[in-house]
């Protein structure tokens, strides 16, 4: 690394470099392999210090503000209909767009503080240009544009998750924190921006939602997920940048911090059902911030503890608001229609989990829980006691398709969050509501309904996927008393659904076309 020819050879990649990012549209497949180049040169700067090549730290200073300057010009370049040059813009690709934030994380790690103001200035820059939301969505340009420089600030903020491997070269420069809140702010500035037009849902870019989801990713994974491994011998130095951090936003403390990730989430999923995508992420995120769980060493002498993020997130008045009233039409992606199934599925996954955390402190909170789940079933039960005769005619019904489909999907995430026979306990205790009669019990609507909606694929493949969960023994959480009668009962409805499905799904003779929708996907 000392020797003359090193330099001379590394001025000469520079220089091509240079050239290649000037020219980004000539060779853009090369560019990765380059920077990636750039990216190994990191290593002299951190390991050897002042004994580093002369000059290479702002070489890769240089090259770093050229490859933000390059998404900008190819954000412009798609985002005008006029435009000759044969690109597409990255963005909208998810592996390019990884491999490029995830090597952008690294570079920023080269003078930190300086490629900050430099996105910052380019952020501010779009602000002067579109200092409204009408005007920032009237101009596609700058919608582009501001899109990857949210992209970008997540990706310089994430880069700090990676601990020993998130050492910066500017150590004589502002603390990281300081920095990443002048970032987080501009970002939560133009978010709260755009959440004002909440009833204009389909007006917000939903590339732009897209960002924002991608910044509170790697956010999370810095801030919350520091917060959540506070310790005693901890609180001193990481409380500090918590306060530091929320004085830098302008909040109150850490828990303000919590909050402006959930309060996005919740809003979201009232109000961003119109784009599909945002509502994978959303639910992705929300699921990650309630189950993930940290390792913290408090010390030496000391064994490691078990830190689960889920009980922050119940401390949170918007989470609170989502578990009381997890089914109301306010959040509205649950009334889409069946497309949105999965994310039913998803969401209550999400929500069990954070409710059985709580149940020995709450027992009677399940009860409260499931309060919508018993009116579905007590309707279409009270229907059937008072013709049994009619019962599969009146199940088939128009009017009870979408609530007997939602209902198998939520039940089946509950199901999914149950990972103890103490939580399994309580949901196969709910729907045996009657274990002196269980024939009369909640958990015989199912077989009635399979039987009544057989030949719809519609309903029929989430029912079997509910009770193909509900009879998976996932972490040994099937596990009754001597003396119960549950696992008898347990047998006999998985039975009754085998057999209400298998016999006619035999003699089915679908279309060649629809042979898996129709037969083969209830039968796997």
């Amino acid at each position: 690394i000392s020797n003359s020819a090193f330099k001379s050879w590394v001025d000469v990649v520079f220089k091509f470099t240079k050239d290649s990012l000037l020219h980004w549209h000539k060779l853009p497949n090369s560019i990765h392999y380059l920077l990636g180049f750039w990216v190994a040169m990191l290593q002299p700067l951190v390991n050897l210090k002042e004994q580093a090549p002369a000059g290479l730290e702002q070489q890769v200073q240089q090259i770093t503000l050229a490859f933000i300057e390059t998404r900008l010009f190819v954000a412009e370049a798609c985002a005008n209909p006029s435009t000759t040059m044969d690109v597409e813009d990255p963005v909208h690709d998810e592996v390019m767009r990884t491999e490029q934030l995830e090597i952008l994380s690294q570079l920023g790690r080269c003078r930190y503080q300086d490629t900050a103001t430099f996105i910052m200035s380019k952020f501010d820059e779009l602000g002067n240009l579109a200092p409204s939301f009408a005007a920032m969505v009237s101009q596609p340009a700058v919608t582009a544009k501001t899109v990857w420089v949210v992209y970008m600030i997540g990706a310089l903020v994430g880069g700090h998750s990676a601990g020993p491997k998130a050492i910066r070269t500017d150590t004589d420069a502002a603390p990281t924190h300081v920095v990443n809140g002048e970032l987080a702010k501009r970002v939560f500035q133009l978010m709260r921006v755009t959440d004002s037009h909440v009833e204009q849902q389909n007006i917000v870019p939903e590339a732009l939602e897209l960002a924002y989801l991608n910044f509170l990713e790697q956010f999370r994974k810095v801030y919350i997920g520091e917060h959540a491994k506070q310790s005693q011998s901890q609180v001193g130095e990481k409380q500090q940048v918590a306060e530091r951090l929320a004085s830098v936003l302008g909040l109150e403390d850490e828990n303000a911090i919590l909050g402006l990730v959930i309060n996005k989430i919740g809003l979201n999923l009232q109000s961003r059902y119109g784009q599909e995508a945002v509502i994978k992420r959303t639910l992705a995120l929300f699921h990650e911030c309630a189950a993930s769980i940290n390792i913290v060493r408090t010390s030496e002498k000391m064994a490691p503890q078990l830190i689960v993020s889920g009980r922050l997130l119940l401390k949170n008045d918007m989470v609170r608001y989502i578990l009381t009233n997890h089914s109301n039409p306010s959040f509205g992606f649950l009334n889409v229609g069946v497309q949105y199934g999965k994310y039913r599925t998803q969401y209550y996954h999400t929500l069990g989990r954070l409710l059985f955390l709580e149940l020995r402190d709450h027992p009677n909170s399940f009860a409260e829980f499931m309060k919508p789940f018993g009116m579905i079933l007590q309707g279409m039960w009270a229907q059937c006691v008072q013709n049994p005769s009619m019962a599969l005619h009146i199940l088939r019904q128009p009017t009870f398709k979408a609530p007997l489909i939602g209902l198998c999907r939520d039940l089946r995430g509950l199901c999914m969050a149950c990972t103890s026979s103490e939580s399994y306990t309580q949901l196969i205790e709910w729907l045996v509501n009657n274990p002196k009669d269980p024939m009369n019990s909640r958990v015989c609507i199912f077989a009635k309904a399979l039987e009544a909606w057989w030949e719809d694929h519609e309903v029929s493949t989430p029912i079997l996927r509910f009770m193909a969960e509900f009879v998976h023994n996932r972490s040994q959480r099937i596990c009754f008393d001597q003396s119960s009668p549950n696992g008898i009962l347990l047998f006999r409805e998985a039975s009754a659904i085998i057999r209400a499905f298998g016999q006619q799904i035999l003699r089915k003779q679908p279309a060649e076309k629809d042979l898996y929708t129709q037969k083969y996907k209830g039968m796997g």
